[in-house]
Parts: structure tokens; sequence; C-alpha cells
């Protein structure tokens, strides 16, 4: 059966390549903004939006849909609208633990049925200073970013601990996505 990853995410198109999984890529075109609510909910939902937009292209085939947030007291922190905003996303992470949550859902475009999941990480980062986060800021990593870092890139030197799947944090739940398949392939 074809795969189609609905993402824009490098990161993810190379994890799924270090899968050795042969895909096409879909850039899909959904409202991002989660419901309110349980932040699980509103990310599943959010992936599986994004793995269903992929049946406007395609009218079968296993259609990989995933969506990341960093969570710090209750509140998601998703992509930074500007410097100010990954400012202060970096701020409120510093010296503190957070945990960044992924949905994965995957979707048979053909029969609609629908597998899905969330991963869960918790990652440490050490205080950061005034320097550290402008020095972050302009090397450009912060852009489009969930908690304005990226853990594979120079904010690596940022991280204490992570606690769970790294492959989480860098946005696509590998484990969980073989767990997925598999049983999408059971069927």
């Amino acid at each position: 059966m074809q795969v189609i990853l609905a993402s824009r995410s490098p990161q993810r198109k190379q994890l799924l390549e270090n899968l050795g999984i042969e895909f096409q890529v879909f850039s899909p075109d959904v409202d991002e903004r989660l419901a309110p609510g349980s932040i699980d909910a509103a990310l599943t939902a959010l992936a599986i939006r994004k793995a269903r937009s992929a049946g406007t292209r395609y009218s079968a085939g296993l259609s990989i849909g995933c969506d990341t947030v960093v969570v710090i007291d209750g509140c998601c922190l998703g992509k930074p609208r500007d410097l100010v905003h990954a400012r202060s996303m970096l701020g409120q992470l510093s010296g503190r633990t957070h945990e960044v949550k992924s949905a994965l859902a995957l979707v048979n475009l053909a029969s609609g049925q629908t597998w899905s999941g969330i991963e869960s990480t918790q990652v440490r980062f050490r205080p950061l200073t005034e320097s550290d986060i402008e020095h972050y800021l302009h090397c450009g990593e912060a852009d489009d970013k969930a908690g304005a870092y990226a853990i594979q890139g120079h904010a690596v030197i940022f991280i204490e601990a992570v606690n769970g799947c790294l492959c989480n944090v860098i946005g696509f739940p590998a484990p969980l996505f073989i767990k997925l398949k598999q049983a999408a392939e059971a069927c």
C-alpha cells in the first residue's frame, strides 16, 4: 500500500526515510489551531485532519498525519509567531522540565479507517542566560518549531535530560508509528 506523509516537516521526512519506508509527501492545508479542551484530544484531532487532507489528492493509500507541541504549566507552546514570542517561550523553558507531545494518525484513504496515538516525552532544560537565548534566536532554528527549539540542532546544548522517546522530541514518534502501521497492516 502506498504511504503518504501529510507533512511539510523535513525532520519527519528524514525520520521516515531512516525507517526505510517508501512514501510520497503531501503538504496539508489545514487550520493548525488546537480546539479548546483536552490537549491530547485536540492534538489527535489535528493529526487526523492532516492525514485525511491527503484524500484531496490521493484516493487510496495509508496517510500519516502528525503534530507536536510543547506543554509547560498546562499550556501548549506551538510554533512561535515571531522572535519576541520565541524569546518568551525559551525563557519559560529555562531551567525547567516540559513535556513534548506528538499525536500521530494513520488513515486508510480508501476505507477511512483510522489509527492514532499520543507519545509524550519529558525534557529538562538547563538554566539559560539571556545571551544563550539571543544567540540561539539568531541562528534561525526557533522558527517553525514547537516550543521554539530544535533538539537535533544547536538547542542540544540546552538539554539536561530526556525521559522518553527522542524521536518524538524531533517531531516524529517512530516507535508509535511502527505500532500503528502494524495495526493498519493487520486489517
